[in-house]
């Protein structure tokens, strides 16, 4: 038996599942990625939290496990996250200097803003306040 053909085998079906879990967690927690486009009919109705991030950031990827599970705690409550890298316009409306940054929307207007890695303990204390 050719054992470096398993090897090979094993790794793929790891990234894969991998992949796949990642998938799913961003489309059954409900953390939506987005844009320019995007953001203006998300954030305008009802209660949304945002992620500002870039794929570069080291607390952003901290963070973003976290987020992902308290997004799965909140039915009533639309989590988002939008890179900055490709949407600095956006970032500059909110005065996001500084990632990761948290906004929170009601109906389209900022309720509050939060700099700096949040645990989910935190995320979702902040969502409490708010929806």
């Amino acid at each position: 038996m050719n054992y470096s053909n398993l090897y090979f085998i094993v790794y793929d079906i790891l990234n894969t599942t991998i992949f796949i879990k990642r998938y799913f967690q961003f489309v059954f927690m409900g953390v939506e990625i987005l844009d320019s486009k995007k953001f203006d009919s998300f954030t305008s109705k009802g209660t949304s939290i945002v992620d500002f991030y870039a794929d570069w950031c080291g607390p952003c990827k901290i963070m973003a496990p976290a987020f992902e599970k308290a997004s799965g705690k909140f039915k009533e409550v639309r989590f988002a996250k939008i890179n900055v890298e490709g949407n600095q316009e956006i970032a500059g409306r909110y005065g996001v200097m500084s990632i990761p940054t948290v906004v929170v929307f009601k109906n389209g207007n900022v309720k509050d803003i939060h700099t700096g890695a949040l645990n989910e303990a935190e995320i979702v204390k902040l969502v409490e306040k708010y929806k």
